[in-house]
This record gives C-alpha cells, structure tokens and sequence, in this order.
C-alpha cells in the first residue's frame, strides 16, 4: 500500500500526462472538464492517455475503468482507486 506521499507523486504524475497530451496549463484543468472541453482531446489521443496512464503509474486499466473515462475527474477517481488496491 502507498503513503499519502506515494499518492500525491502518482497525482502529480498524472496531471503532467494530462498537461503533456492535451497542452494543459495546471491552472486550466477542471475535473468536469471532457472530450469536448478540450480540442485536442480526440479518441486516438484518449487511447494514448489511456497507454502514458498505464505505464507511467504502473497500473492495468479494464475495459469498464476505460468506458468510465469521460472527464478529467473520473479520470482522477479511477487512477486513485487502481492505485490504491
């Protein structure tokens, strides 16, 4: 299991694939932000974001955690749980 430490690293980590891919600034992301909040946000980026997630975080994603993927927010949610276990 990780520390709160671990957690906020893991966080961060995903913010900056989110930042990467989508041309982000921190101060921009909003967790209801989606697909059509974001013009760079298409589906074979989402399939990318889905791989960076995976490796970077060394988590596995399922096929129900990606249908869930419609905002930044459940994004943030399902990394969190995946992490956690």
């Amino acid at each position: 299991m990780q520390t709160s430490s671990d957690l906020a690293t893991d966080s961060d980590k995903l913010d900056q694939i989110f930042q990467e891919l989508f041309k982000l600034s921190p101060g921009q992301m909003q967790n209801e932000m989606t697909m059509a909040d974001i013009e760079l946000w298409d589906s074979l980026r989402h399939m990318e974001l889905i791989v960076r997630i995976e490796k970077k975080l060394g988590i596995e994603l399922s096929f129900d955690d990606i249908s869930k993927m419609q905002n930044i927010g459940e994004i943030r949610k399902i990394v969190a749980k995946k992490i956690d276990t």
